[in-house]
């Protein structure tokens, strides 16, 4: 594999895992007295997920500007293309 697509791979890796590490943070330091998966029902249930991952999305920027500091333009390309489809996502969720 060219280094160009294994570093669209690794921007996109870390795009789709930031974001679940910070709801997972967001989770143990407001709301470890539940299981995770209760906490995720509650989200899902009364419509607050959008906006939450709308807010753990912003981790990307942390990872964007790492690739961009680094001169890694491709595994920044991957992250803001990560980052696209969670826009889509969110929008999709609170359109329905």
């Amino acid at each position: 594999m060219s280094e160009k697509l294994i570093l669209r791979l690794t921007g996109g890796l870390a795009g789709l895992i930031g974001p679940q590490i910070a709801m997972y943070s967001y989770y143990l330091f407001g709301y470890n007295q539940l299981e995770y998966s209760v906490f995720i029902d509650r989200l899902l249930y009364s419509t607050l997920f959008a906006p939450v991952l709308s807010v753990c999305v912003i981790v990307n920027l942390l990872f964007f500007f790492i690739f961009i500091w680094l001169d890694k333009d491709e595994g920044a390309k991957g992250v803001l293309f990560t980052t696209i489809i969670y826009a889509f996502v969110i929008v999709a969720m609170r359109i329905f």
